[in-house]
């Protein structure tokens, strides 16, 4: 038998829609062996004692935004162009990220010129595994979809709600129209592509925000009405509409109300999937964040976050992402000129754990689904991530669980704030392997011992050229 680089003894761990009690060796990054408790244990280099705790697949974050940085924060420790990829994968691997699929910094120049300089910096500095998504906000970019696709991107970020002044205050981003993201979905649609809709109704969103601008200070419950549910339902049916016209892959990403939920519903037929973040499932404006809070689409009313939940737990929601944001709290003064994103890559899984699985009765399976398996799959990751199994990545989470609270100030993250401040988790990472390698000691992150993460999108390079040879 072959030598093991590090076992991991006494797990009961979840795989696939069962809970085993097992040893897991690992070799050379992937897993070598599965076996009972009770077996011979293999020789290994180095052995890790869960002593009967949860191991699970390393989370995947559908919905990242590390390296997205804003200028005028450049020169601050952990926010500049570089160094945030370090912070932020740091703090991930804290909370039992292993994997995330990250936004192109967006802008309305050629987007493989931003891929090339993102990716050097990811790989010198990223400690999780990355998968980048593009953009389509302009003619530009249609045209650069051929060469996108052959540089291993499958997923393009579209959006709908941004325009005028709003659009020109977000410094790069902008939106399609309907008749734009009908030829998007097009061309998407033959090059095997995969549309990430940022669905919000620009014409509802701008005459709901005409009304309530009065207030040159404004509260979430301005802006929160400033862009309603309605918007998010008209963009989502839409979309879907045009998806099913176009026979377009899509994902609804970020989805916050259960207007989107049910604009699914209408399109059975469709190859779509719903993402949501875990602060439209924790927070609500009756919180009383103010600007901290700010986020598009907005964190809603409690009745709405009672709603998602119903739609978790009926497998309507397919996935999470964080939509991490590393604005510092000095950027959001007040609602109306708050730069909008929250930080939270390192509570996604704690949060879902807390609130989905120990809070609301969500089955660990079900949660190793919603943080792991299904994005796998649905991007073209499974079986090398998503799962505990033989061959797969050696991305581990051992599971804690007691009580803990949320503080900012204890975060890996370059940002200084937390809307979770205060919260109470009740289940959290107690270490995190990423790679066969302890990334996570329950205490720190050893950046300087782990290797750097991969950048996934290769991996479908390879595949296409395998193909073709």
């Amino acid at each position: 038998m072959t030598k093991l680089d590090l076992l991991v003894r006494n797990a009961h761990a979840v795989i696939a829609d069962q809970t085993v009690w097992c040893d897991i060796g690992i070799s050379a990054g992937r897993i070598a062996t599965i076996t009972p408790w009770s077996s011979d244990k293999p020789v290994s280099s180095r052995t890790l004692d869960a002593d009967g705790r949860w191991v699970i697949p390393g989370a995947i974050d559908t919905h990242a935004h590390i390296g997205q940085v804003a200028p005028e924060y450049e020169d601050r420790e952990g926010l500049g162009s570089d160094s945030n990829f370090l912070w932020e994968s740091r703090a991930a691997l804290s909370g039992g990220l292993t994997t995330a699929l990250n936004y192109l910094k967006f802008g309305q120049g050629p987007m493989l010129d931003t891929l090339h300089w993102q990716r050097e910096s990811a790989e010198k500095h990223c400690l999780i595994d990355v998968l980048f998504h593009g953009y389509i906000m302009n003619d530009m970019h249609m045209s650069e979809l051929d060469a996108a696709i052959e540089h291993g991107i499958r997923s393009f970020k579209i959006f709908l709600p941004y325009r005028g002044e709003e659009a020109r205050s977000l410094g790069g981003i902008s939106s399609l129209n309907y008749g734009e993201l009908q030829l998007a979905l097009r061309r998407l649609s033959s090059l095997g592509g995969q549309a990430l809709i940022h669905a919000e109704d620009g014409d509802i969103v701008e005459i709901s925000t005409r009304d309530l601008m009065v207030d040159e200070g404004g509260s979430l419950h301005d802006w929160e009405a400033s862009r309603p549910t309605a918007a998010e339902g008209t963009a989502s049916f839409v979309a879907l509409y045009l998806a099913r016209r176009e026979r377009c892959r899509v994902t609804i990403v970020h989805v916050s109300s259960k207007e989107a939920v049910e604009a699914r519903r209408s399109f059975p037929d469709v190859d779509a999937t719903l993402e949501s973040c875990p602060h439209y499932l924790t927070l609500c404006v009756e919180d009383g964040l103010g600007p901290i809070g700010k986020v598009a689409p907005p964190i809603r009313h409690r009745v709405d976050v009672d709603a998602l939940w119903t739609a978790v737990q009926d497998r309507e929601i397919t996935f999470f992402g964080s939509d991490h944001n590393v604005w510092p709290q000095d950027a959001k003064c007040t609602v109306w000129t708050a730069k909008a994103g929250l930080p939270g890559i390192d509570l996604l899984l704690p949060l879902l754990l807390t609130k989905g699985h120990v809070e609301r009765g969500l089955s660990l399976p079900q949660i190793v689904e919603l943080t792991s398996t299904n994005a796998a799959r649905r991007f073209g990751l499974y079986p090398q991530k998503g799962t505990i199994q033989v061959g797969a990545d050696a991305d581990l989470v051992i599971l804690e669980s007691g009580s803990k609270h949320i503080r900012a100030a204890q975060s890996s993250s370059a940002v200084d704030y937390s809307p979770y401040e205060g919260t109470v988790l009740k289940m959290w990472p107690h270490m995190t392997v990423k790679g066969g390698k302890i990334a996570f000691d329950g205490v720190d992150v050893d950046d300087g011992n782990i290797p750097r993460g991969r950048i996934l999108n290769d991996s479908f390079v390879s595949a296409a050229s395998a193909s073709e040879s």
